[in-house]
């Protein structure tokens, strides 16, 4: 489907569709008869070709499609003319130059109208299938995410608050007590003593539910009740051993429901319906005898796992024959 195409069936749905204007079945169209009360906007050659009403309703639909255009049509005093002069008008003369010139039957006209049939098609019986069994998504739903999610999504979020710290980390827990006594002897001035014994601090900045620290540690450090203090050891897996100084608690900041309900009602719908879709299609595919033969995906998974390892082979054996060469280069250079 090449970009002129897309770009023409943009227009096509942004303006309205071809429900009223020129559209044609198998290049043919209907006469109607012309009332006489009714206003027309264009005529070719004494013909009228798009009516008032016409027009009118063309308009509903874009606006009825798009509330930002709805806006506008209640504050512009113009705005039903821009939508005749930028999008009405101009189909016109495109449906009138393609009738002239006899555009429906070239090859590949036809054959960019059937991808567009499809692509339609497909589309509305999404919609039509989405509307049956998905229920519209009610203000307590929307509400109910919020609550649920506020401490998971990000986007929920202005600032995901925390916990500030700082850690020293040791292999052996003996180590870590005999820093731990130390800096506890000195008021638990951490950087001090790390400074006096030579040991690097590291700075875990924020500690919230979503840093990437091990569950242990993020546990102890949301579980900190007084600021500025030093944690008892934390004891990371056996792993590590971490002395670990917290400053102070920052409280998470949200955003106000009422700011985001409109985009997050779009955001629970689109979640409903993927969760409602996987739900049914197992009925419907034994409702229908439907089978899927997935013996292709199978063989196409199989071969990019086999190309992976094969590039992983090559890789190694690639790195296996370096290294003799620049261990003899190594020892050249060392002999002369």
């Amino acid at each position: 489907m090449n970009k002129r195409f897309m770009v023409a069936c943009s227009l096509v749905l942004l303006l309205g569709g071809c429900k009223k204007f020129s559209c044609k079945k198998d290049g043919q169209k209907k006469e109607e008869p012309i009332i006489a009360s009714e206003e027309i906007l264009v005529s070719a050659n004494g013909k009228p070709i798009l009516k008032l009403q016409e027009f009118k309703q063309y308009v509903a639909d874009a606006t009825a499609r798009d509330q930002q255009m709805a806006m506008m049509a209640q504050f512009m005093p113009d705005f039903e003319e821009k939508m005749f002069e930028g999008g009405a008008y101009p189909r016109v003369i495109f449906n009138e130059w393609a009738k002239l010139n006899n555009i429906i039957d070239k090859e590949e006209y036809k054959q960019e109208r059937a991808k567009a049939i499809r692509v339609i098609e497909d589309m509305l019986n999404q919609d039509h299938f989405i509307k049956a069994h998905v229920s519209e998504v009610t203000d307590a739903d929307v509400k109910k995410f919020y609550d649920e999610n506020k401490d998971k999504e990000p986007g929920l979020m202005v600032s995901a608050g925390g916990v500030e710290a700082k850690a020293v980390k040791f292999d052996k827990e003996s180590k870590a007590k005999e820093f731990f006594d130390k800096v506890k002897a000195k008021s638990g001035n951490l950087e001090v003593i790390a400074k006096e014994v030579n040991l690097k601090i590291s700075d875990l900045g924020k500690v919230n539910k979503m840093s990437m620290v091990s569950e242990a540690v993020k546990n102890e450090i949301l579980g900190a009740k007084s600021f500025p203090s030093v944690l008892p050891i934390i004891n990371d897996g056996g792993k590590e051993f971490l002395v670990v100084k917290v400053y102070k608690r920052e409280p998470v900041q949200y955003r106000p429901f009422d700011q985001i309900k409109g985009q997050l009602k779009e955001h629970v719908m689109a979640h409903k319906m993927s969760e409602t879709i996987q739900k049914v299609l197992p009925d419907y595919e034994k409702k229908y005898g439907i089978s899927v033969n997935r013996s292709y995906f199978d063989r196409k998974r199989q071969e990019a796992e086999q190309k992976m390892k094969e590039m992983q082979e090559a890789t190694q054996q690639k790195d296996a024959k370096a290294k003799p060469a620049a261990k003899e280069l190594v020892q050249q250079k060392a002999a002369a």
